[in-house]
């Protein structure tokens, strides 16, 4: 329980984050994670500090390994690197029913006007599982 009870920043509005602990954040929280940081919930990368998108995850929670995986966010979303970046951000994720080929790809709605997303990309992008952390590990 206690691991529910440390705090992230989440986006609450117009580009502004602040803490709640873990326990109270929902799916669909946008969740800005900070270099050491462990998250006991799956996330989906959207942005990171470098430049090309890629973030390190340690898995040894998940798998006793000790390497870093890497994980890469979507090419879009690439421009979401501050705080600021999220004032206009509106996103749906949709998944599908759980099958053999579940992990190939996530579909990703289209976006309700955001500025992350420009009208000539308002419409349904695939997730990899290269995109997506699993809860318990850390960045």
């Amino acid at each position: 329980m206690k691991v529910n009870l440390r705090k992230a920043s989440v986006h609450k509005a117009d580009g502004v984050f602040a803490y709640k602990p873990w326990m109270k954040i929902q799916v669909g929280d946008v969740v800005k994670l900070e270099k050491d940081q462990f998250f006991p919930a799956d996330l989906l990368l959207l942005s990171s500090s470098y430049e090309d998108g890629i973030c390190y995850v340690e898995t040894v929670n998940l798998d006793g390994e000790t390497n870093l995986k890497v994980k890469r966010s979507l090419e879009v979303t690439l421009p979401l690197d501050d705080d600021e970046a999220f004032k206009n951000f509106a996103g749906t994720v949709t998944c599908e029913d759980p099958n053999p080929h579940s992990l190939r790809s996530l579909p990703i709605g289209r976006s309700d006007g955001a500025a992350a997303f420009p009208p000539e990309l308002h419409r349904r992008l695939c997730i990899s599982p290269v995109g997506l952390i699993w809860s318990s590990s850390s960045v």
